[in-house]
């Protein structure tokens, strides 16, 4: 019953296909910034920050390196304050491009000077005029919405809204009713909701303005920002990490692209290339590739090989490998609750993310955006039964760095 109950966790948490989203060039300067030339003659260009990266993904405001961001949305600036006048148009563009304020006051010295031209300047104007109402998606006086990933199954969902309205039968938070509803990946961009739980496709962040992914179901890659999740399992790095450090030094890797940029430079393992294969496989290797990957592995391992790998991408393949009689070392991502029968893994992460999701939603207060939500983590810590050791003010990403190995055998 152990190997069953695991492999219903590991295989709930899985990395499903990616869908890539196109941004405008003004969403994509407010997220990574902008080029300017090299300071010097045959030098690099500089690549200056987005402007979420010091103002927040909703452009609240907040600190950086013990300086104060001021709030960049469209309604705090063409406010006048005691300290300036309102901005428009113009004045914004003189702030982004020579560091003068409205008014004619100079901006903080780590305010950088974008080389923006007019067309640049008016299109990240017109983009702050639609920030706020993207960034209170799903959120209305009476109610606020939240969405489940269909594809992560009805029994995370079930679970999240038991969790949720704790025998209620209703969440009230800030005199609003907590929705939970489940929607496709095709839905996303027209479901107004303020984030979406179980995610099993991390590039949704991308999707409706940026959706704020809580909880999804695959180990977070250093592509992700900390502003655009909240997990409840080991980066991508940390599990794999995990696997190297335990296994036998003669082990080798067989990885793609991907799963070689997560090796140390110092690695003395032997490398084997998932795409230039030439002889059998060893009978036991550390496996670093992409979910979508292993369907053309399953019929390379034979019976009797041991696999480490990283759980939640196995993932439901694993029913497959244990009818194959292959070994597995696999990171379990939950660090290592009770993994009874009586306690199915998708009711202990439903009630874990349920708990982080109240707290998170009180904490967030009643001016909610999607940023104030995720910010609203960063003082958030879960010890309990279900999903021990969470504790994003150290780990804002993650919640943990460290996870345990299981073997199947």
């Amino acid at each position: 019953m152990r190997r069953a109950a695991l492999a219903g966790l590991l295989a709930a948490l899985i990395l499903g296909p990616g869908v890539a989203a196109g941004q405008t060039d003004a969403e994509a300067t407010f997220r990574d910034g902008m080029r300017a030339p090299a300071s010097v003659p045959g030098g690099r260009p500089i690549v200056l920050p987005g402007c979420r990266d010091c103002h927040g993904r909703d452009g609240a405001g907040g600190r950086e390196g013990g300086t104060t961001a001021p709030p960049i949305t469209r309604s705090a600036l063409i406010r006048a304050t005691l300290a300036r006048p309102a901005y428009d148009g113009a004045a914004f563009a003189a702030a982004l491009r020579d560091g003068i304020g409205a008014g004619g006051r100079r901006l903080q010295g780590l305010m950088p000077r974008y080389p923006a031209g007019p067309e640049a300047a008016t299109a990240l104007w017109d983009h702050l005029g639609r920030l706020e109402a993207s960034e209170r998606s799903g959120v209305e006086p009476d109610r606020l919405r939240l969405g489940v990933d269909a594809a992560a199954g009805p029994g995370l969902l079930a679970a999240l809204r038991a969790g949720l309205a704790e025998g209620t039968g209703d969440l009230r938070l800030h005199g609003r009713r907590v929705e939970i509803v489940p929607v496709r990946a095709g839905e996303v961009e027209t479901g107004r909701l303020l984030a979406l739980v179980f995610a099993t496709d991390l590039s949704l962040r991308r999707r409706d303005g940026g959706m704020p992914l809580l909880f999804p179901l695959a180990p977070l890659g250093e592509e992700v920002r900390p502003d655009e999740a909240r997990s409840a399992m080991p980066s991508r790095r940390d599990q794999a990490d995990l696997l190297l450090a335990a296994a036998a030094p003669g082990v080798p890797v067989l990885a793609d692209g991907d799963g070689r940029a997560l090796l140390p430079g110092s690695l003395r393992r032997p490398l084997l290339d998932i795409d230039r294969l030439a002889t059998a496989l060893p009978d036991e290797m550390i496996v670093l590739i992409a979910r979508d990957r292993w369907p053309g592995l399953l019929g390379m391992l034979r019976r009797g090989m041991r696999v480490h790998a990283i759980g939640p991408e196995i993932g439901d393949r694993m029913p497959a490998l244990a009818r194959g009689g292959v070994r597995l070392v696999v990171t379990d991502p939950s660090a290592g609750p009770g993994l009874d029968a009586a306690q199915a893994p998708a009711e202990r992460l439903g009630r874990a993310a349920a708990s982080l999701l109240r707290a998170a939603l009180a904490a967030a207060g009643r001016d909610l955006t999607r940023g104030a939500l995720l910010r609203a983590f960063d003082t958030l810590r879960l010890d309990g039964p279900d999903w021990p050791g969470l504790d994003y003010a150290r780990h804002p990403r993650t919640g943990r760095r460290s996870a345990v190995l299981v073997t199947l055998e």
